[in-house]
């Protein structure tokens, strides 16, 4: 929806002044099955989850970022217990409606199936929502700003372990690896 020009018409409009370009637009799902097209000059990918944030966006991250904002905060313990307090009550809200015996189960699941069951949980939901309101909690929780807004987000990238990254962020970025290693000019021989 929306009223703006869609990837398809935006690189239609610059097709007419440069005929052999090629593009990529890696869009947003927003919650439906929405399937790409590879062929032709201009290729659309769409994530599979509801956004690119469902990719990064996890309760270790989110901790993770949040105390080593406030690790100078020795005085206080860094407020981890804070942190943690904040997180669980939205994960508790968010992923489990509230059903502490799921969040409970989630809770005291190895590392590997609580990842397994996060990704599930939130395949759907738009987690750079999720990590907003973690971070406006928090800063009205301990008093003071935001440590991050939705469009500073892709900070969180940094504290992401490579080897958790799913699969299909490896074929995104493939995608991209291909469109530039085709897009440079041959050289003309005189």
């Amino acid at each position: 929806g929306g009223f703006g020009v869609t990837p398809q018409q935006h690189f239609n409009g610059l097709r007419n002044l440069l005929p052999d370009l090629k593009g990529l637009a890696i869009l947003d799902n927003d919650g439906r099955s929405r399937t790409g097209n590879t062929a032709g000059p201009l290729k659309i990918s769409y994530w599979k989850r509801y956004e690119a944030e469902n990719y990064f966006v996890a309760p270790e991250v989110l901790r993770s970022f949040a105390r080593t904002h406030y690790a100078d905060l020795d005085l206080f313990g860094g407020f981890q217990a804070e942190i943690d307090t904040v997180l669980d009550r939205l994960i508790l809200e968010r992923l489990f409606e509230g059903v502490q015996a799921d969040f409970d189960a989630w809770k005291q699941a190895t590392p590997e199936v609580a990842r397994v069951l996060w990704e599930a949980k939130t395949e759907r939901q738009k987690l750079s929502t999720f990590a907003e309101d973690f971070f406006r909690r928090l800063a009205y929780q301990l008093g003071g700003q935001m440590l991050l807004k939705k469009g500073e987000l892709h900070r969180l990238i940094a504290l992401v372990p490579p080897q958790s990254l799913a699969p299909e962020v490896h074929e995104k970025l493939d995608l991209l690896y291909d469109l530039f290693s085709t897009a440079i000019p041959s050289e003309e021989t005189p």
